[in-house]
């Protein structure tokens, strides 16, 4: 499956999104994206195995970790 980028709002949010999901066994690469592509014009986001997506923005939501568009297969658009 491919991998999904989680749109974050901030560089701060995806370090802390990255720790967060790091703890829960979910690896995560922080990666610069281009802000046209999601509605907020998120410039960050958190690259992640496309089978952990649907697990990866779960664990962000329980830890009030806000969180943008998730781009790719395993997200909103492909």
């Amino acid at each position: 499956m491919t991998d999904c980028i989680i749109a974050m709002r901030s560089q701060t949010y995806a370090a802390k999104g990255k720790r967060v999901l790091g703890k829960a066994g979910i690896r995560a690469v922080i990666v610069s994206i281009d802000p046209s592509l999601t509605k907020n014009g998120c410039a960050y986001g958190l690259r992640i195995s496309g089978e952990s997506c649907p697990a990866a923005a779960d664990i962000l939501g329980d830890h009030h970790i806000l969180h943008g568009d998730i781009i790719g297969k395993g997200g909103y658009y492909l």
